[in-house]
């Protein structure tokens, strides 16, 4: 394949990560489409739409819930082979959703998709990352936020529209028709990338003694609240609450995504020399925006500026915050590198290796200048270092312990032949020193 580079990334590169991308467009798509059919799903099964709200919040927790084993689990597989079955299962869950007969039973149909989610988005961005260099790492994760904002801005008045047209169900078969065209594109075109060590409930601990992590932790935890709270049921308070119509309220939705779109690309822009600003202006859009809702209902003018606020501030938080995840994660952990134990190991062999030359050099130097060899016997000696050590420094402890490191010992013939290649020293005897 051509190694035609467009901004300093490989087109073997370029591949995976649009099919990341479009896998994220695939999930986010999934996830938000019952807030976009809440109505009609509850009218299917003569529910109201607090009642099938539930789904919703069952969704949720059950994501919460299950990433931690199910990522201690996954952590044991390749990362190819983890993406091909997580992108099996949620195909699988999407065709149940679609054929469910009875709300609990799509209620657990949304548990085997909310099983996938648990699992893809611990690893979407971590493996973006992954198929660049780190000079690309925040275009690569702004790439996935970006597959994100679409779902948004296409994916959810897509769906939306579909439903209206042809029943909830089909949207559903839609999008799990879409991840099986995912799962064959990327078992073509996704590289073999070692998951590295895996990750044990015995880690854990180590991860909560890091005070950063544990405050990105409890910032999420209160930011995807806040969110989910208000943009589950965001289209009921437009309808009811602004009275806006249906048109509108698609119009709306696609204004939130686009608003997303462009959060994706001021993250991509702006964070890798301005964190700190990015990050508190970020935090704290997302509940002004939250606060503005109600008296921003009078006017849709005014709902779809503080619509896009929040979307844009949502989502540049989301990528911002998982880029600052994956930076302060504990190298040993199995989001922090690739292949932890090589790389303690050829550590631990980069701190030997200066300590054990410098000691042989300073013994090598000291033994020649000790030898009875004139000075041109000593500047043939250092040229034939490379063949072996001079007679007088092959007893030494250094050279042995080297020779039994390095390369193996050497046969008499060619310790033989080796003697002869020296100098002999010369019979004239040394000068005297004369004593005053």
């Amino acid at each position: 394949m051509s190694q035609a580079r467009q901004d300093g990334i490989t087109l073997r590169q370029w591949l995976p990560l649009i099919g990341l991308t479009c896998c994220a467009f695939v999930f986010n798509t999934s996830e938000f489409m019952p807030i976009g059919l809440l109505t009609d799903i509850a009218a299917s099964f003569s529910l109201t739409e607090a009642q099938a709200g539930i789904m919703i919040s069952v969704y949720a927790w059950g994501v919460m819930l299950l990433s931690l084993p199910l990522m201690v689990f996954a952590s044991r597989f390749e990362f190819k082979r983890m993406l091909l079955g997580v992108l099996a299962v949620f195909s699988l869950g999407q065709f149940l959703s679609a054929v469910a007969p009875t709300y609990p039973i799509l209620v657990c149909a949304r548990l085997v998709v909310a099983c996938a989610h648990a699992v893809f988005w611990s690893v979407a961005s971590i493996m973006a990352s992954r198929l660049v260099d780190t000079r690309h790492g925040a275009l690569a994760i702004s790439m996935i936020a970006t597959g994100s904002s679409i779902a948004q801005i296409f994916g959810l008045p897509l769906g939306r529209a579909i439903g209206l047209a042809v029943g909830w169900r089909m949207t559903f078969a839609v999008v799990g028709a879409l991840s099986a065209v995912a799962v064959v594109y990327q078992a073509t075109m996704f590289p073999t990338m070692p998951a590295g060590e895996r990750f044990t409930l015995k880690q854990l601990p180590e991860l909560l003694k890091n005070p950063f992590l544990i405050a990105l932790y409890v910032v999420t935890v209160f930011m995807a609240t806040g969110y989910y709270a208000g943009y589950s049921y965001i289209e009921p308070f437009l309808a009811q609450v602004a009275h806006v119509d249906a048109s509108a309220i698609t119009m709306t939705l696609t204004a939130f995504g686009c608003s997303g779109l462009l959060g994706s690309w001021l993250f991509g822009r702006l964070f890798d020399g301005h964190r700190f600003p990015f990050l508190a202006i970020t935090l704290s859009g997302v509940p002004v925006a939250l606060l503005l809702m109600g008296p921003a209902a009078s006017s849709l003018a005014a709902a779809l500026a503080v619509c896009a606020l929040w979307g844009c501030c949502a989502t540049a938080f989301n990528v911002a915050f998982q880029a600052e995840l994956i930076k302060h994660s504990p190298p040993d952990s199995s989001i922090g590198s690739s292949n932890p134990p090589l790389r303690k190991k050829r550590l631990r062999h980069r701190r030997r290796r200066p300590d054990n030359g410098a000691s042989c050099s300073a013994s090598w130097d000291s033994s020649v200048r000790q030898t009875p060899f004139p000075p041109t016997a000593t500047s043939s000696i250092s040229a034939t270092r490379k063949k072996g050590p001079a007679p007088a420094l092959r007893n030494s402890p250094c050279t042995k312990a080297s020779n039994s490191r390095l390369r193996p010992a050497r046969s008499p013939a060619k310790i033989r032949r080796s003697e002869k290649r020296l100098p002999r020293p010369t019979s004239e005897p040394m000068p005297k020193m004369q004593s005053n």
